[in-house]
C-alpha cells in the first residue's frame, strides 16, 4: 500500500520495483485518487480516497506499507504510522521518505513555494529529524532495519519491520 499517493507516479514505481500482484494507493483528495486512476490503468493498481489515520482495510493485511513524502502532511501522524502497524503483517514493514530539518532543504523548499511550487505552500505542516522519526517509529512498535540520508542530508529513508 501506498499511503498519500497523489497521482500515482511512486505506486506505480512501487509496483515495477517490487513485482507484486497489487499495490493500492491511497490518498485523502478524491481529485487526485481520480487523476491517477486516469493516469495508470493496471488490474496490478487500484487508487482509493481514504484518510490514512483510519484505513479502510482489515488489520494485518499488507505485507508492506509505503509513505513516501507524505509523513510531513499529516497533523497527528502518530495516529497514521499506529494505522500502517495495524494494518500490517507480522513480520511486515514499512518504508518512510521524508525531508529533514536541514538549512538546504528549508531554502530551497522556501523557494519552491514562493515561485513555481506555490500550490505547496503550507502543506508541510510537520518537521521529522532522524531521531525524531526514528522515535516516532519505535514508540509505535516498529524494529529499525535501515536508516539513510541523501541528496546532501536534505531527504532520509526509514525501513523499519513490524514487531
Amino acid at each position: 500500500m501506498d499511503i498519500g499517493c497523489a497521482d500515482g507516479t511512486a505506486t506505480k514505481f512501487i509496483l515495477e520495483q517490487s513485482k507484486a500482484d497489487l499495490i493500492i494507493g491511497v490518498d485523502v483528495l478524491q481529485s487526485s485518487v481520480d487523476y491517477a486512476k486516469k493516469r495508470f490503468k493496471s488490474s496490478k493498481l487500484k487508487f482509493l480516497m481514504a484518510d490514512a489515520e483510519k484505513l479502510p482495510f482489515e488489520k494485518n493485511q499488507f505485507e508492506a506499507v509505503f509513505c513516501l513524502d507524505s509523513i510531513e502532511h499529516f497533523f497527528e501522524p502518530e495516529k497514521v504510522i499506529k494505522e500502517m502497524r495495524r494494518v500490517l503483517k507480522k513480520d511486515g514493514y514499512l518504508v518512510i521518505l521524508v525531508h529533514t530539518k536541514s538549512l538546504l532543504f528549508r531554502i530551497i523548499w522556501f523557494f519552491w513555494e514562493n515561485t513555481k511550487g506555490w500550490v505547496w505552500k503550507g502543506t508541510h505542516v510537520r518537521k521529522f529529524s532522524p531521531e525524531q522519526l526514528r522515535k516516532l517509529i519505535k514508540d509505535a512498535g516498529f524494529e529499525m532495519i535501515v536508516e539513510k540520508k541523501f541528496l546532501l542530508g536534505m531527504y532520509q529513508v526509514v525501513k523499519a519491520r513490524k514487531k
